[in-house]
């Protein structure tokens, strides 16, 4: 009988740095993980600083078809200048008024309407009522209303004026057959 030339011990070793390869080589192939272009992309993005920065990739993102990426731009954009200017800071109403479009195009009509009336607020503040950009937000507004059935209020939005509402007058007809108005009746209480 031939002596292996490999001892015992070798053999030994041999067999736990080969479970030890094979167990780190299946536990980093679940660290390896097949990245999208645009999770790339998203690691070289120059992040915005200023609100001008925020609207310029916003509309950037929005041209790319980047819908949601540009709807988070742009409500970072507001909250920013909200909370470094104020609420009433006419920049917000540029933001909101662009968000609006794009929730209206998504046919995100409930979101939409919230972004243009807070760009209506703060141009109604600033601007007169013939300023080109009011009067296109008031036509935004007032379209969007209408997609959602009140019709009432983008009139109002439109023209300033309420709208009249008209109430069906009760009648009678009397004793000689002729429509009668009815007359109120008191709310009194006899005890």
């Amino acid at each position: 009988m031939r002596k292996s030339p490999l001892k015992k011990s070798s053999l030994r070793r041999i067999c736990m740095v080969s479970s030890v390869m094979l167990s780190s080589v299946v536990l980093l192939s679940g660290c390896f993980k097949q990245w999208t272009m645009e999770e790339v992309e998203s690691w070289y993005e120059k992040h915005p600083e200023t609100f001008t920065e925020y609207m310029e990739f916003a509309r950037e993102k929005a041209g790319a078809g980047k819908i949601e990426r540009a709807e988070s731009l742009y409500a970072e954009a507001i909250s920013m200048t909200d909370a470094e200017f104020g609420p009433d800071d006419i920049r917000i109403a540029t933001a909101a008024s662009e968000l609006g479009e794009l929730q209206e195009k998504q046919g995100h009509y409930n979101e939409a309407e919230k972004s243009f009336r807070r760009a209506y607020d703060v141009q109604k503040k600033h601007l007169s009522p013939n300023n080109k950009d009011f009067v296109k937000t008031k036509k935004e507004l007032a379209a969007v209303l209408v997609k959602l059935y009140k019709k009432d209020e983008a009139d109002y939005i439109l023209t300033g004026r309420k709208p009249i509402v008209v109430r069906p007058v009760e009648t009678s007809t009397g004793d000689d057959g002729q429509p009668r108005r009815k007359r109120p009746r008191a709310n009194i209480k006899l005890d």
